[in-house]
């Protein structure tokens, strides 16, 4: 089974008036082996390649710290191994595990 997703992750640090920003988005297809072990539990594991397209930005008057930014991007991949228990036939609770912008991923499924 084949998904396209994006993901997207950012951070703050900030201190006495400075600190960074990082944002982190990643736009790739998904693509899943899934086995069946117990009625209403799908269980799966995939790889995702994508693009990651990474920024970060130093802020305030923290000396050599302020006013810096980067821009990178390039290709990236990830492994996951993850489940999805259906409520109903549209309906499902989800846990993953893996890497990627997450170690864990926890979510609600619904079915079109």
């Amino acid at each position: 089974m084949l998904h396209s997703n994006v993901e997207y992750t950012g951070a703050k640090w900030e201190n006495q008036g400075w600190g960074w920003n990082y944002s982190s988005i990643i736009i790739g297809d998904r693509g899943a082996l899934h086995y069946q072990f117990i009625d209403k539990l799908d269980t799966y594991t995939g790889l995702m390649l994508g693009y990651n397209i990474v920024s970060s930005k130093s802020f305030g008057s923290g000396g050599s710290w302020g006013g810096h930014s980067t821009v990178g991007s390039g290709l990236t991949y990830s492994w996951y191994l993850g489940g999805r228990y259906y409520f109903s036939e549209n309906l499902a609770g989800m846990l993953e595990l893996g890497y990627g912008v997450a170690y864990i991923n926890i979510g609600i499924v619904l079915k079109f």
